[in-house]
């Protein structure tokens, strides 16, 4: 490798300085690593997040339909005198805007979570079609006529099965999409973990051998030489003044070698 041309004390310097750059790497990798992890990590807290409020405008829609409901059979069973007709139609009016509220925002909670919200539209156009039909209803409302109720309930029979039915569904719809995405987020999970794990395996192991290949390397380009600058002055200590010392380079062993070369001879 020609590692005779530098110093010992350079060779040593590159291998520490090669271990340091791995190490550098290593742990700005770790780091990068990590920060993967954690914008994934926080990525699925924010959609958990968005989903759980999306399940609870569903839901919050699903009830303030039902009470919408309620508050109609309110009118038409309780609202005989002018004050308790105000104040039911006034109810079932106030869980009307609450219902179009909570699709509002779960429309917008359905595009920021990416899903389709084409079954919240129609939703929400049913349910205005809805409350125009029991307005258009009312109209036929008499207090006067005690059998008023049953005429104008008559009217309407059966029109809260659809809106129902869309409500429900988009809650069944939700709830599927968001363990649809749980699941995803787990094996995205999994995978990131997985990949990282491998390539920190690689990485280690690959600097690793050639941190052992390299300091192999250097390690016998300064055993060797000083091995056989020892068995040279065994030779010569046994009187073998013709022993040869073969040793090449410009680092101190090859120093070492040329000065004992020369003490030889001179004697």
């Amino acid at each position: 490798m020609g590692l005779h041309r530098y110093s010992i004390a350079a060779r040593l310097v590159t291998l520490s300085a090669v271990a340091l750059v791995f190490l550098i790497a290593g742990a700005a990798y770790g780091i990068y690593s990590i920060s993967r992890i954690n914008e994934a990590a926080m990525r699925q807290l924010q959609a958990g997040t968005l989903i759980v409020t999306a399940v609870d405008q569903a839901r919050t829609a699903q009830v303030m339909f039902k009470k919408q409901v309620q508050e109609w059979k309110d009118i038409l069973l309780r609202g005989n005198t002018p004050d308790s007709y105000a104040k039911y139609v006034a109810l079932f009016q106030q869980e009307h805007a609450g219902v179009l509220s909570a699709l509002e925002q779960l429309k917008a909670v359905a595009r920021q979570l990416q899903f389709p919200v084409s079954a919240i539209d129609k939703a929400i156009a049913t349910h205005v079609s809805l409350f125009d039909r029991y307005k258009g209803a009312l109209q036929h409302f008499d207090p006067a006529d005690a059998t008023t109720g049953q005429k104008v309930d008559r009217l309407v029979v059966g029109i809260d099965r659809e809106p129902t039915k869309a409500i429900d569904d988009i809650v069944e719809d939700i709830n599927g999409r968001a363990a649809n995405m749980r699941q995803e987020a787990v094996a995205a999970a999994q995978a990131l973990y997985s990949q990282v794990r491998l390539l920190n395996l690689l990485g280690v192991s690959c600097g690793t051998a050639l941190l052992i290949a390299l300091a192999t390397c250097i390690v016998r380009s300064i055993i060797g030489p000083l091995r056989r600058s020892l068995a040279y002055a065994e030779a010569v200590g046994h009187g073998r003044l013709d022993a040869v010392l073969d040793v090449s380079g410009t680092d101190e062993t090859a120093v070492l070698a040329a000065a004992m070369g020369a003490m030889v001879e001179s004697l």
